[in-house]
């Protein structure tokens, strides 16, 4: 629903507004979040990462920060493929990618806090739009 506000507050999708959606993280990342909530804890609202003002990240500096990290992470070939074109291409990358060396269906839906089937569904999705490129 649109508030016409700036941000719309939302739950996540397919859940109800109070849920959330445990995702496993290796403990490298998890160290560095520890971290990351030492020096500058959490917004009022419970949200890991805030602008100087301690309000929303503006999706202007979100995607400056990808242009910079795409850059530096991804060889030139890269950065304007599906993998670099917005960060939640490196999402449906690792997700395809784990089923494509064999990791089942219900681990990858357990990682990426999906149902088995909307990860099934989502990769068969994926699997015919590269056929038809091709």
């Amino acid at each position: 629903m649109d508030s016409g506000e700036r941000h719309d507050k939302r739950g996540l999708k397919s859940r109800e507004a109070k849920n959330d959606r445990p995702v496993p993280i290796p403990p490298p990342l998890v160290a560095m979040l520890r971290a990351h909530l030492k020096e500058f804890a959490t917004a009022k609202d419970g949200r890991l990462f805030t602008n100087e003002r301690l309000g929303l990240v503006g999706s202007s500096t979100y995607w400056r920060a990808w242009r910079d990290a795409r850059e530096y992470a991804l060889p030139q070939e890269l950065q304007t493929s599906i993998l670099g074109g917005r960060p939640y291409g490196l999402r449906h990358t690792c997700i395809t990618t784990w089923l494509n060396v064999g990791v089942p269906v219900a681990e990858v839906a357990r990682r990426v806090g999906n149902s088995p089937e909307v990860t099934s569904t989502g990769c068969t999705r994926a699997a015919s739009r590269g056929k038809r490129k091709a």
